[in-house]
């Protein structure tokens, strides 16, 4: 059996072809053919053991889960404990074989930011050369790769409410790619100059006003959606001309009903699937407004998985 690791990720899979995989896979998931319930807790008084379970028995015969915990974890200098790590198992559904195991977190990092990918090709202005992001971590580092592969993007602004981070992003923006990188005071400056935004913070309280949103600008939000705890408030969906997921089944499946349940944008959601398969269009014109809600589509890190395992 193979097990392959974080560095055989970045080693076998770049983000162009992590973005090819994801948009077969959302293309498997309007026909029918992709499996991808919601994710699944079983909880212990310290944490839970998260599954997210899927795949296409119907063409690529490609099954398996990925589990993750959230059990405190901490080491002792209070970081993430070195150990932890996530695991996704592939098997053959013809003949139940275990195919290979990939562990480590990259792949579920790749997994998102390539579905981030996907969502921008989609829906934001294709000639966009500008991006802002609110908020500066890995996610928001593997967004910024991903955009880059779909979008031809020059420069960046930034907003993290440490100043030590957003400087730090921006610099490595610089550095790795090149871009005119600058980071700001405020959050407002990122999005009235910025025609991409990427939110991907773990703030529970709105990161961005509906005001400072311009015609032609799209959204993608990563953060927390419940009633309880949102990075993005109801009138940022309201005043879409679009809004697209890529987990419908997702969206209520959490014990919090989401944020926009009961709102007007509600029943405009539209499943990215059936965006990529030509089913729903995504961008019609360069003054709509577009949001993304990155849910996290079970199945897609079994497919990227496969595909890391036939590589290698």
């Amino acid at each position: 059996m193979k097990t392959l690791v974080d560095a055989d990720v970045d080693r076998l899979l770049p983000m162009p072809d992590a973005i090819r995989v994801m948009e077969e896979a959302f293309q498997a998931k309007s026909d029918g053919r992709l499996q991808a319930p919601p994710r699944h807790y079983v909880r212990f008084p310290t944490g839970a053991l998260v599954f997210t379970v899927g795949g296409d028995t119907a063409q690529s015969s490609v099954v398996g889960f990925r589990v993750y915990n959230t059990f405190p974890g901490a080491s002792e200098d209070g970081g993430v404990h070195p150990d932890r790590t996530q695991a996704t198992m592939v098997f053959d559904s013809r003949t139940g074989t275990l195919q290979g195991t990939v562990l480590g977190t990259r792949l579920g990092v790749l997994r998102t930011s390539a579905i981030g990918g996907v969502a921008l090709k989609y829906l934001a202005l294709p000639d966009a050369d500008r991006i802002g992001f609110l908020g500066s971590g890995l996610q928001a580092s593997a967004q910024l790769e991903a955009a880059r592969a779909v979008l031809p993007l020059k420069r960046l602004r930034v907003f993290s409410p440490t100043p030590a981070h957003r400087e730090k992003f921006a610099r490595a923006a610089r550095d790795a790619y090149g871009l005119e990188a600058e980071a700001c005071a405020t959050a407002r400056e990122v999005v009235e100059s910025s025609p991409v935004v990427i939110c991907s913070t773990v703030s529970g309280q709105p990161v961005l006003d509906a005001s400072w949103v311009r015609a032609g600008t799209h959204v993608t939000t990563m953060g927390s959606k419940t009633v309880t705890s949102h990075e993005i408030d109801t009138a940022v969906a309201e005043q879409a001309d679009r809004i697209a997921t890529d987990s419908p089944r997702q969206l209520t499946g959490y014990d919090e009903p989401n944020l926009l349940q009961n709102t007007s944008a509600w029943n405009r959601i539209v499943d990215l699937a059936d965006i990529v398969a030509g089913r729903t269009p995504g961008r019609t014109a360069p003054a709509e407004r577009t949001l993304f809600l990155s849910e996290g589509l079970a199945g897609t890190e079994v497919l990227l998985a496969a595909e890391l395992l036939r590589r290698s």
